[in-house]
């Protein structure tokens, strides 16, 4: 059974994380959602958390799964926030594939986000987050991208880790391939593209975004089905990445909204 001590290489060693399976979760938010998929390992809580729980919390947690109170002293220790809320769980990872997010039966139309080589983990987070608002189906990551069990990244997604499907693939390249083999239309976001207001998109499309400073890689421009870019005004460039992504999912996908 998971220690506290353990906590923070699972927090600062993504090598931890692989080896157990195991990842962090902080906040009540974030643990509960955790606890009603029955992935929790072990909740930790502070004192001063137990002693106020006025939501009922502790007796959600103690029907199903097994935690340790901690002093308040060694809590914040544990914790990455600056003002911890007082309770975090370590929670086994998902195990899916883009063909179990695709489904090889599927007969229905499908949103789609790829990601390449992303860095950020504030960036990846908020993606995560901002696919589950605009009605995306899945989050497809080659492995260049940062580690989604990050604590930054989990923080970020604000529960949408525990919603959203997502799975990462040895190269974009294979996650091209199988969005072909399911008539998946592809779309690169890259500034030479067609002002996406001009397009008119399929029902089952992926969007892809590149790396935050170089952007899509030339063989996956090669790739994609289509290029598009977002109009911008003034001397702006390129938007974050973050933004770009969410601006494309949204304009995609307002319909289905």
């Amino acid at each position: 059974m998971i220690k506290h001590k353990d906590i923070v290489k699972l927090m600062e060693k993504g090598r931890e994380r692989k080896k157990t399976g195991l990842y962090i979760a902080e906040g009540k938010k974030s643990v509960m959602e955790a606890v009603k998929l029955n992935m929790v390992e072990k909740v930790f809580v502070s004192e001063s958390f137990a002693a106020d729980d006025k939501a009922g919390i502790m007796e959600d947690i103690a029907e199903s799964t097994v935690y340790e109170v901690l002093d308040d002293k060694s809590f914040n220790e544990l914790s990455g926030t600056v003002t911890p809320q007082g309770i975090l769980a370590a929670v086994r990872m998902f195990d899916r594939t883009a063909a179990d997010i695709i489904g090889t039966d599927r007969t229905g139309s499908i949103r789609l986000l790829i990601l390449e080589n992303i860095q950020d983990p504030g960036n990846l987070g908020t993606m995560i987050r901002t696919a589950e608002a605009a009605g995306y189906d899945g989050v497809l990551m080659n492995k260049g991208c940062v580690d989604i069990y990050n604590p930054k990244v989990v923080r970020s997604t604000m529960g949408s880790i525990f919603r959203v499907p997502f799975a990462y693939c040895e190269s974009t390249g294979d996650i091209i391939d199988i969005c072909k083999e399911n008539n998946i239309r592809v779309y690169g976001a890259a500034l030479g593209g067609t002002d996406i207001r001009e397009e008119e998109f399929p029902d089952s499309l992926a969007f892809i975004i590149g790396n935050e400073a170089n952007g899509l890689s030339q063989e996956t421009l090669d790739m994609c089905d289509s290029l598009v870019k977002i109009p911008m005004g003034g001397s702006v460039e390129s938007l974050n990445a973050s933004v770009a992504a969410g601006l494309l999912m949204y304009m995609s996908n307002l319909k289905y909204l």
